[in-house]
């Protein structure tokens, strides 16, 4: 026996092995003919839509599994969430469980009230419904994704043959939990009315019509800017001057709105690039190319002027500058120039240009190269590019970081070196501002995914975090953080969303670290009225 007991001693121990999720899903299947009548059976008995490590192997163990319940949890569970849920076993199983529990909660009034609607011909307090019934009951309902024969299996867990009020008791507490959902998107629909009209959308939309309306009566922005903005030919414009040339222009009603658009009053002027960034491009260039090749304006229209007539015509001007190499529009530059709109410019159109100081990135080429050194600085000081960007980067919480906001931004990071070329590499459609996406697109498409589904959802991001804030303590964690967006249908990674929220790396998010998202700018803007091509701006949707 000692030498028999010494063998066995020495034989290697068996490993059960891991099985990935096609194994496991056809061990679920060959067991129970349906993933989702086997998670309802053992996996999720009090429908939390959810199930730790432990009971993971616990329900595998109770049905017999030969795979290692452990090491099949930990492939599995690719996001490191501490919970799976049945989308990681069986994501069509999980999709139609998700319908049905929304299609049943919106269209069926309880557990009791389900069975007698389902099968109207038992009004008894102990009707049951058979396939059939429950089929038929189903389709007459308004229910049309199908799989009825797979939901009666997953519901009649004991093999019955009917379901009955004790199999629909899932019901109520879905309809307790749209209650809450409904509840939070009339709150926040009142809230809104409260506000007052200076919304974000509102002002980007005042502001779309003013600068379609400046090009349709000046022909340029530069034009516009020159007659009426600022018609001593100066820069800058103050908030007042500003809002009397609107009121002048009859924009009375929305000139804060329009104000509002791009200076949120704690900046007292305006400059050209802020109004329009093409334009002051094109301007900005055209003044770097006469100050360097050909000593300043006067200089310059003596060249243009090569008839003597102190005046140069649009053709004269735009040979000029093609045999110049000049990369921007001549004939959009010739409109603006063209203050009087006589086809002609004369030296007093020029002039300007030589006060002119233009912010430094309106005539650098892009850097990528500091782009990313900033973007290297900003991991290094904050950890996370979302903490970064609203410590240093947005200062309004609206998703939006402008040239004056991305200098500061630098300094705070100790950035010394091309700060306008990096800012022309990160705003490369030149709209004036740059967002999340420019520093990390993939968080930016996560929060933008999620104050989607929330304002869908619940009206707003606020709105859901006191749904999900169950016990009322200020805070939600990761793991009721998760829970709370399974079991309310977001489709997205839960545990990705939270990292990046959670910027401190504590485990819980407070109140103001997920509303912020409902201040912020995620929606396709028109790039507005720019002299130059445009299109469309598709907002750039970070995280």
């Amino acid at each position: 026996s000692g030498v028999c007991s010494s063998a066995l001693a020495a034989m290697p121990s068996f490993t059960p092995p891991a099985m990935g999720p096609e194994k496991l899903r056809a061990f679920l299947r060959d067991k129970e003919h349906s993933c989702l009548r086997a998670w309802l059976k053992f996996f999720d008995h009090d429908l939390e839509l959810r199930v730790t490590a432990l009971n993971f192997a616990h329900a595998l163990r109770e049905m017999g599994f030969p795979g290692d319940p452990a090491r099949t949890y930990g492939i599995l569970e690719c996001d490191k969430a501490g919970e799976l849920g049945l989308e990681e076993i069986d994501e069509e199983a999980a999709a139609l469980w998700r319908r049905f529990r929304e299609w049943a909660a919106l269209t069926l009034e309880g557990s009791k009230e389900a069975i007698a609607t389902l099968n109207p011909r038992d009004r008894s307090p102990e009707a049951l419904c058979s396939p059939k019934q429950w089929a038929a009951g189903l389709q007459a309902n308004g229910w049309t994704h199908g799989n009825e024969a797979l939901l009666f299996s997953a519901l009649d867990s004991q093999d019955t043959g009917a379901i009955g009020v004790a199999q629909m008791k899932w019901l109520d507490l879905e309809k307790r939990r749209r209650r809450r959902k409904e509840q939070a998107k009339q709150r926040t629909a009142l809230e809104r009315k409260k506000r007052a009209s200076h919304q974000q959308a509102a002002a980007k939309a005042a502001l779309c019509n003013f600068k379609r309306f400046l090009r349709k009566k000046y022909g340029s922005i530069i034009r516009a800017w020159r007659c009426v903005l600022s018609p001593h030919d100066q820069m800058v414009v103050q908030k007042t001057p500003f809002f009397k040339a609107c009121a002048d222009l009859g924009f009375c009603g929305e000139v804060k709105l329009i104000w509002s658009a791009f200076n949120k009053d704690e900046y007292g002027s305006m400059t050209m690039d802020e109004l329009d960034a093409r334009s002051a491009v094109a301007l900005a260039s055209f003044r770097a190319l006469i100050t360097t090749q050909l000593g300043g304006a006067v200089s310059a229209f003596n060249v243009f002027d090569r008839s003597g007539l102190k005046k140069v015509r649009e053709s004269d001007f735009i040979a000029a500058l093609t045999a110049l190499g000049f990369a921007e529009s001549a004939k959009m530059l010739f409109r603006g120039l063209d203050r009087g709109g006589s086809k002609y410019i004369v030296l007093e159109d020029l002039i300007f240009l030589d006060r002119w100081k233009p912010p430094a990135f309106l005539t650098v080429p892009p850097n990528p190269l500091a782009r990313e050194d900033i973007k290297q600085g900003l991991a290094a000081k904050y950890g996370y590019y979302l903490k970064a960007w609203r410590r240093a980067l947005d200062p309004r919480s609206q998703n939006r970081c402008n040239w004056r906001d991305f200098q500061t931004g630098c300094a705070k990071i100790g950035y010394t070196g091309d700060i306008p070329g990096a800012w022309r590499a990160l705003d490369y459609n030149m709209s004036g501002y740059i967002t999340l996406f420019e520093i990390d697109p993939l968080s930016c498409e996560t929060l933008l995914s999620f104050k989607l589904w929330a304002d869908e959802q619940f009206g707003s991001v606020r709105s859901a975090f006191y749904v999900f804030d169950e016990d009322g303590s200020n805070s939600v964690t990761g793991r009721e953080f998760r829970r709370a967006t399974r079991i309310y249908g977001y489709e997205g990674s839960a545990a990705q969303l939270f990292r990046a929220l959670d910027v401190e790396g504590s485990g819980q998010v407070a109140l103001d670290e997920v509303a912020f998202l409902d201040e912020w700018e995620f929606d396709a803007l028109e790039d507005e009225g720019s002299d130059s091509d445009g299109g469309l701006r598709i907002s750039r949707k970070s995280l």
